[in-house]
């Protein structure tokens, strides 16, 4: 625990805003599978023991339909799974769009649309669609890295956070 207190410490994570876990694979001694079980911090005192065992009794009934209580038990692997707790960042939020969007508008293209065939479509600038923008499909847009093509009949709209939605009317 010490280590893992060490690295959340070096990623300046406090220690109140960490949390450990303990998870231990046990399994009935001559058997080859293990369950897994939640064990308290260690070092255990004689309760914990005995808390961990039926654990692994009632853990191991649960997946495999039977418990063998007066068959000794044995721990395989000792985990600590380690938390830091962190402040959920604020969401960015986008100007809001002024106007249609003609101001995003790039050229018109050509585009294929397997049903509807060629068509003359705007190409958009991604970047320069606000937050409320709204367009009716068939259009393009476009960023650095990706193209989001939104087909004849469906509706293109810009979130608060700059998300697109692109809805398509069910038939």
């Amino acid at each position: 625990m010490e280590e893992a207190g060490a690295r959340f410490a070096a990623e300046g994570v406090a220690p109140e805003q960490t949390m450990f876990r303990f998870i231990a694979d046990m399994r009935y001694m001559g058997q080859e599978h293990t369950v897994q079980v939640s064990a308290p911090a260690y070092p255990w005192k004689e309760e914990d023991r005995a808390e961990i065992l039926s654990r692994f009794h009632k853990t191991h009934e649960h997946f495999y339909t039977f418990s063998l209580p007066d068959t000794p038990a044995e721990i395989v692997n000792l985990h600590l799974v380690a938390y830091g707790q962190l402040t959920k960042p604020a969401l960015q939020t986008i100007p809001e769009q002024k106007g249609d969007i003609s101001a995003a508008l790039k050229e018109v293209r050509r585009v294929f649309f397997s049903e509807d065939g060629w068509q003359d479509t705007p190409i958009y600038d991604r970047a320069k669609l606000g937050w409320g923008a709204k367009a009716q499909g068939p259009l393009v847009a476009e960023e650095p890295t990706t193209a989001t093509v939104v087909c004849p009949g469906q509706k293109l709209s810009v979130d608060r956070y700059g998300n697109l939605i692109v809805e398509t009317e069910a038939e």
